[in-house]
Formats: structure tokens, C-alpha cells, sequence
């Protein structure tokens, strides 16, 4: 048998109770398995780290909201600035402007 070093039992409660905060978090924003993996899919595709993916996301729906507030719309334009893609509701919940345009 080895002499191995055991982590302190002080220490392993410490992280036990970090990560019981990190799942309360994690539920009390909503954060489900779902959006982490879409998370991480979105980080590995496009080479950023997942904090950046979370913190441009969060920063763009922030801008369209405020934009959205003053009236202003959200939508993708192709070259020759023609609508591609217009983005409806953000303010609302989610899935509600589907319901309400179909």
C-alpha cells in the first residue's frame, strides 16, 4: 500500500459546500445540463473560451433589449441591407413570439 496524502476533511467539505452553491446558482438562474452543452458546442466551434461565449451573449441580448425598448428592431441584413432575418420578442419570454406569430 502507498503513503498516499489524503485531502483534509475541512477541505473536501469546503468544496462539497462550493459546489452545493454552484448547483443553487445554477438552478436559480435556470441554468440547465442543455444550455451548458450548448455552451460549450458554441465555445468549441467558434475557438472562444465559454466565459466569453456567456459574456457576449449576455452583452448582445442586454443591447437588443434596450434597443428593442426604444422601438428599434433586431434583424440580420444581407449585403445589400435587405432583412435576412428579423429577431421578434426579446423582451418577451421565451417561445411567446412564436405563439403569437403562428
Amino acid at each position: 500500500m502507498t503513503n498516499t496524502q489524503l485531502p483534509e476533511k475541512s477541505a473536501i467539505r469546503t468544496a462539497i459546500d462550493q459546489m452545493r452553491k454552484m448547483v443553487d446558482l445554477m438552478n436559480e438562474i435556470g441554468l440547465t445540463a442543455e444550455t451548458v452543452q450548448l455552451v460549450r458546442l458554441i465555445s468549441k466551434e467558434f475557438d472562444l473560451p465559454s466565459s466569453d461565449v456567456v459574456s457576449k451573449s449576455l452583452s448582445l441580448f442586454k443591447m437588443a433589449a434596450e434597443q428593442e425598448a426604444k422601438g428599434n428592431r433586431l434583424a440580420f441584413l444581407a449585403p445589400d441591407d435587405e432583412i435576412v432575418t428579423e429577431v421578434p420578442g426579446i423582451r418577451e419570454p421565451f417561445g411567446a413570439a412564436e405563439k403569437t406569430s403562428g
